[in-house]
């Protein structure tokens, strides 16, 4: 399962982490007719590009493959201090642990202190 269709396993909303524009849409387009969150949140452009969102802000738009925007989403997160959105905390965190293997005992980028029994409970399943 990709770490884009996680959230349908958590039951979770995919807007929270990842959207879709038409690549006809600038980055002043995007923020002016899209409810972005104020969590950093990569924006898929219709032409293969991508653009990274923070703080209801484009903080970048010249993203060129899904990889390098994707790391650059997690990145913000950490170098940002900002906490994992409550919409999409659990597909979040099931991704640093599973994708990026970064697995700290306890959880800082969600506000509850122990590890997700739901993604506990995939990691497991999936023998991580």
């Amino acid at each position: 399962m990709s770490p884009v269709h996680q959230h349908q396993h958590f039951g979770e909303k995919s807007e929270a982490v990842f959207t879709s524009i038409d690549s006809s849409v600038t980055a002043k387009d995007v923020e002016s007719m899209l409810i972005l969150p104020s969590t950093p949140c990569l924006i898929s452009s219709g032409d293969g590009s991508f653009m990274i969102s923070v703080d209801k802000k484009i903080i970048n738009e010249e993203i060129q493959t899904f990889e390098a925007g994707f790391f650059m989403m997690f990145a913000a997160y950490y170098t940002l201090n900002i906490e994992y959105s409550e919409m999409a905390c659990v597909t979040l965190e099931f991704i640093q642990r599973c994708f990026l293997s970064m697995n700290p005992d306890k959880a800082s980028k969600r506000k509850k202190s122990a590890m997700n029994q739901k993604v506990l409970t995939l990691l497991n399943r999936h023998g991580f």
